[in-house]
């Protein structure tokens, strides 16, 4: 039998690509910043306060922690974190304050109605006051036995796994996109504390910055063409009968 040879070329342009950007996140300022004081001050908001303290202030049962609010709606989704830094600056030392620890919280708060009770206006904080209660009123990972300098002056927390994790789980949020810290003493119950300016500071070297460095994968288009050209072939059917 007779036989032909049809050459059915098929040529496909394939262009995707994926570049990935290096970026940086600040150094910025908190959105909200604010402390919460145990005992007669639980239902007393200090929204607007400078400076905020982590510690036992006037007596030794008035644990106050102090809350960093930062908005994180910059940084891509599906960013990957590399590295965090968060700089604050001591403005007082009382008594010896050893050590205190960072959490990342799960509700998010305000400046006007967060208090030792509340963590916004009229609605209790969904564990227990001042942010007690892990899994619902922070998460479980945390920056454990933070040193502080004894005197006053800026501190910079460095970037850790931990400290990069829990950027990278605020990053990766689909709502309430903030990085938002507790910040507790390991002293409380002691009179001792540390107080740290806030965003309401005159002077802007003062206040608490966040800086976060991340790569943000960007997709661009993708074009496909097609040609049954019998010179430019990248594929090549042969059908023989």
């Amino acid at each position: 039998m007779p036989k032909k040879s049809y050459l059915a070329a098929i040529f496909v342009v394939m262009l995707a690509a994926i570049t990935v950007y290096a970026d940086t996140y600040g150094p910025e300022e908190p959105a909200a910043d604010m402390s919460m004081v145990a005992g007669a001050l639980a239902s007393v908001n200090f929204g607007t306060d400078d400076p905020i303290a982590v510690g036992s202030v006037v007596v030794a049962s008035w644990h106050s922690r102090s809350v960093l609010v930062f908005n994180i709606t910059s940084i891509p989704q599906g960013s990957t974190v590399s590295n965090a830094t968060l700089a604050l600056n001591i403005a007082g030392v009382t008594g010896s304050p050893t050590t205190f620890k960072i959490k990342r919280l799960v509700p998010v708060p305000t400046s006007v109605g967060m208090t030792w009770n509340n963590y916004t206006t009229g609605t209790a904080w969904p564990g227990s006051a001042g942010a007690s209660t892990s899994g619902t009123d922070f998460y479980a990972a945390e920056i454990s036995t933070i040193t502080a300098p004894s005197g006053t002056g800026s501190f910079t927390i460095t970037s850790n796994s931990t400290f990069t994790a829990m950027i990278q789980d605020a990053v990766d949020l689909s709502i309430f996109r903030s990085a938002r810290f507790v910040m507790v003493s390991d002293d409380e119950g002691a009179l001792k504390s540390w107080s740290f300016n806030t965003k309401e500071n005159a002077t802007a070297g003062l206040r608490p910055k966040l800086t976060v460095e991340f790569t943000s994968p960007t997709t661009t288009s993708t074009v496909t063409t097609t040609s049954t050209s019998t010179t430019l072939v990248q594929q090549a059917l042969i059908i023989t009968e």
